[in-house]
């Protein structure tokens, strides 16, 4: 998900590279075929879901590739290329439709033919989902959220949501991968601040504060899985912080912070130097749940916050 990084800087004001030249990159990977790009991006292009009679995984890759030109299309906006924004955003905001099974109520995988193939159960692993399965697939619409509450309608989604945490604390190791939320795997990082797009942004602070509590240690291994370059690590520093990066966009979800007083160093879009301090009167282990915020001095009720602010 290399298109995540390149828009995301540039959404950041991180323009110090040749953005036109990376998204070209972008632009043929989401496509064309490449020797290093997407597996069976013909028939994604042209028939809108990624074949599991041509490559393996199919599932888990319509839903990544959904994501990913999300990240091209934002980044054809900024260039001022409205025709590919369209283009990719209509495949970003649509295409996920195409896989999804009402009856299962997961994300499936299709045959060129259109025939749906569904895992055995919620939990199988190889064939259809890369490193994970169709219960930790079920969230990965970080473009749209707000459909996949609408698919799933708002009180399934946060009961299922909920479930999904509850069942995975009732294994406390990070040794194996769990098949419900698993700390050490990319797909589940956001989850935990899904619950916000539902409204339920108290348990998005209870959950968040859960994986810090619960996921990290201090000792040898302390950090449930690969670091990824730093992707496992900034999943701490954010829960603490009480803010997370829907990477891609300019959204930030708000938590639930654990310091009292948190002064960060951050630059604006433009590049200005400023100067972000986060308050929590009262902060603790046990006082998670924020009552009421306040932005600059004004009254804030929203879940989320942008960038630019």
């Amino acid at each position: 998900n290399a298109e995540y990084m390149g828009t995301d800087a540039v959404l950041k004001g991180v323009t110090n590279f040749n953005v036109s030249q990376a998204y070209l990159g972008m632009y043929l990977q989401g496509t064309e075929p490449r020797a290093t790009g997407r597996s069976d991006i013909v028939d994604y292009v042209n028939l809108g879901w990624v074949c599991q009679d041509k490559t393996s995984d199919a599932a888990s890759l319509q839903l990544e590739y959904g994501a990913d030109d999300w990240a091209i299309g934002t980044l054809a906006g900024i260039l001022g290329l409205t025709a590919d924004e369209a283009m990719f955003n209509g495949r970003a905001f649509g295409n996920f439709y195409n896989t999804w099974d009402p009856t299962r109520r997961i994300f499936c995988a299709k045959t060129c033919a259109g025939e749906v193939v569904c895992p055995r159960d919620d939990f199988q692993w190889a064939g259809l989902y890369t490193e994970g399965n169709a219960n930790q697939y079920l969230w990965f619409v970080p473009q749209n959220l707000t459909a996949l509450v609408e698919l799933l309608g708002a009180d399934s989604y946060v009961e299922r949501l909920s479930q999904f945490f509850e069942l995975s604390a009732l294994d406390p190791t990070n040794f194996l991968p769990n098949p419900y939320y698993w700390a050490g795997n990319e797909p589940d990082v956001l989850t935990p601040w899904q619950f916000s797009w539902a409204g339920r942004a108290d348990l998005t602070q209870k959950w968040s504060r859960w994986v810090a509590a619960n996921k990290y240690t201090l000792d040898a291994g302390g950090v449930p899985g690969n670091s990824d370059y730093g992707e496992i690590d900034s999943v701490l520093a954010f829960a603490l912080m009480g803010l997370y990066p829907l990477t891609g966009s300019t959204t930030f979800i708000i938590g639930s912070p654990a310091f009292a007083n948190l002064t960060l160093s951050v630059r604006s879009p433009s590049g200005a130097p400023l100067t972000l301090t986060i308050l929590a009167n009262d902060a603790s282990d046990t006082a998670i749940y924020v009552q009421k915020m306040t932005l600059n001095g004004a009254p804030y009720t929203a879940p989320f916050i942008d960038f630019a602010e």
